[in-house]
């Protein structure tokens, strides 16, 4: 894994963000267009991994806490979900890499970073899962190989239990 000299901590101000390109328009204006005022206001931090001492930012992700309705048919609930008609979980939107930065292991190390998280914080916060919203080419693939289940037909929305995830860390 190629990931000296970066660093994952929450966007700055002063971070490098205008060049970030990962091939998926959204994930690219979501990263350059976010303002630092709306990011603390909504509560939803953004991650950067950042390399260098100008802070550029060369992949991120941000997590969300959300209450979540659970498919009631059979075959599109999550299994070792409880049986209420909504739970508490938290949510990766984003996770992006910045094309000159694929394949060397940073996209692992993001993932690795927001599992360290929710984990960290489901012990106050009684969430039993982390839920993936998979809306772009190669996440999928990308996350089952972690773990992560796809639930609800035709979803683009993963879930991988608390458990697991601690299980994935330790490993």
């Amino acid at each position: 894994m190629a990931t000296s000299g970066v660093s994952i901590r929450t966007l700055k101000r002063a971070d490098e963000r205008a060049r970030f390109a990962c091939g998926v328009a959204g994930l690219d204006d979501y990263i350059r267009d976010s303002r630092i005022e709306d990011i603390h206001r909504i509560r939803e931090p953004i991650f950067v991994a950042a390399a260098g001492e100008k802070g550029r930012v060369v992949g991120y992700y941000n997590i969300k806490r959300l209450m979540v309705r659970l498919p009631r048919q059979h075959g599109t609930r999550p299994p070792d979900m409880p049986d209420y008609p909504f739970v508490k979980t938290v949510i990766i939107q984003r996770l992006a890499v910045d094309r000159a930065s694929q394949g060397r292991g940073l996209g692992e190390m993001l993932l690795m970073d927001a599992l360290g998280r929710v984990v960290a914080a489901s012990e106050t916060a009684d969430s039993p899962a982390v839920l993936a919203l998979c809306g772009y080419p190669n996440a999928i693939e990308f996350l089952d190989r972690y773990g992560f289940t796809r639930f609800g037909m035709a979803s683009q929305r993963m879930f991988l239990p608390i458990a697991t995830a601690a299980e994935v860390l330790a490993a």
